[in-house]
């Protein structure tokens, strides 16, 4: 009885600690980051294993393997792995994995580099079962902590598109851009005025030079077309999400720029009346989310990242979890000439990361550093200040209006072709390449694997 009569009973000590580690939870995100990184943990165990008669198993970061079927001394692995600093824990014949919620994607490859090297040692030297020592001591289950209950065997598949499968883009003629307005830094209605003519035959040249660049690599273009005073509407990505064949529509923060949800709307009821998407979406009343400019679908961590902070709000990453079923990380943009996420963060078809790391607040910095690791390429500031990351990369192939001889290299090396379009004057409304594209043929993989379920 009495205040302290179990662990949480009527202690508020306890208590007021336990609220704080949910709150520390959801504002690191540990539990988002912990899907996407058990994916990379739970692909890389398989991958170890080869075909070797080990089964894999596991949920976020909590995983294991069972050595039973390979022969191998489960005792004896556990010994070796610790030998070479990585503390895992024998469960019988299978070795349990519990690392930290805040463990890098680097350090996961440090310690998944190590057990590589014990199961290769061990399946050339094998000890004897029951060879170990005797009284077996408890270890801890990761050096700093455990990660969280639950178990699951699943077959992953890969979710990544194929880089030969044409891709399905929506793109908007730009017969009525102009800067008109300024809504961000890189808006100058007066500069755009003392030369509007030249401007605007720049902007249709470049406009067409963007979309015979997809049509040469054999992308499918849609086209919605333009409407008199919406001078934005060329900047489809802003207009929705899609993901699966569902489109999840934008709700416009600026008041410039609410005229196009209704024409958005109307647009994609037309293209699910075609069978171009499946269904329409909306965000909850109330919240504002600017479409793939703050969402960007990442195929090989199966997350969309989403921006917020400056144009779209965090919780409309409730209504992409919703509509998608898919797991978001949001990073926090601080610089208003960074408004959006895809101005400062591109995804590559591998899975490298482009981005500009001072558009981001510290801890969302962390964040993708953790997650990316040795897959974040950053970029300059000339780069960033010229919209270079503002781009769309289709296989091998990365469409951009300005790329440094840093850029191209970092690019080439890891066997990316550099496409340089003359964007210049949707720069001067903070856009490029990537903001006047829309992609409609983005695939999460779990649609997939479901149906397949189905049909099984």
């Amino acid at each position: 009885p009495g205040s302290h009569g179990s662990t949480f009973g009527g202690n508020p000590l306890a208590a007021a600690v336990g609220l704080e580690a949910l709150h520390v939870l959801q504002q690191e995100q540990l539990a988002e980051r912990s899907a996407v990184l058990g994916r990379h943990l739970l692909a890389r165990l398989r991958e170890i294993a080869g075909t070797r008669p080990i089964v894999v198993r596991g949920r976020g970061l909590w995983a294991g393997f069972d050595l039973r079927p390979s022969g191998l001394d489960a005792h004896a692995f556990v010994e070796r792995l610790a030998r070479r600093g990585v503390l895992t824990k024998e469960a019988h014949d299978a070795i349990r994995i519990a690392p930290p919620l805040t463990i890098t994607k680097a350090q996961l490859d440090w310690g998944l580099e190590r057990i590589a090297q014990v199961l290769d040692e061990s399946a050339a030297a094998p000890e004897p079962k029951g060879a170990g020592t005797a009284p077996r001591p408890a270890l801890a289950s990761a050096r700093t902590g455990s990660s969280g209950p639950g178990e699951q065997t699943r077959n992953a598949g890969s979710s990544e598109r194929r880089c030969n499968a044409p891709a399905h883009v929506l793109l908007c003629p730009p017969d009525h851009f102009e800067v008109r307005y300024r809504i961000n830094p890189w808006m100058h209605p007066e500069a755009w005025s003392r030369d509007a003519a030249r401007l605007s035959q720049e902007a249709h040249c470049g406009w067409q030079a963007l979309r015979a660049a997809y049509e040469r690599l054999g992308t499918h273009v849609e086209t919605m077309p333009a409407q008199p005073g919406s001078p934005d509407l060329v900047f489809t990505a802003n207009a929705a999400v899609v993901l699966d064949g569902k489109a999840l529509l934008a709700r416009f923060r600026k008041p410039e720029r609410r005229a196009e949800e209704v024409h958005g709307q109307r647009v994609f009821v037309s293209l699910r009346g075609r069978g171009v998407v499946k269904s329409v979406h909306q965000v909850d009343e109330g919240v504002r989310f600017e479409g793939a400019g703050d969402a960007i679908w990442d195929a090989k961590r199966r997350v969309m990242w989403m921006g917020h902070g400056q144009r779209s709000d965090f919780a409309a990453r409730d209504a992409v979890r919703r509509v998608f079923g898919v797991d978001t990380l949001s990073l926090e943009l601080v610089s208003p000439s960074f408004y959006h996420l895809d101005t400062c963060l591109c995804v590559l078809s591998r899975g490298e990361i482009l981005w500009y790391p001072p558009a981001f607040a510290e801890a969302s910095q962390r964040l993708l550093r953790a997650v990316a690791g040795s897959d974040a390429i950053e970029v300059d500031d000339e780069d960033a200040a010229r919209f270079a990351v503002n781009a769309v990369c289709l296989g091998d192939d990365v469409l951009l209006c300005h790329a440094s001889q840093r850029l191209r290299g970092a690019l080439a090396g890891r066997g990316y072709r550099a496409q340089v379009i003359a964007l210049e004057p949707f720069n001067r409304s903070g856009g490029a390449a990537c903001c006047l594209t829309l992609r409609l043929d983005q695939r999460s993989g779990d649609a997939d694997r479901r149906g397949t379920l189905l049909a099984a």
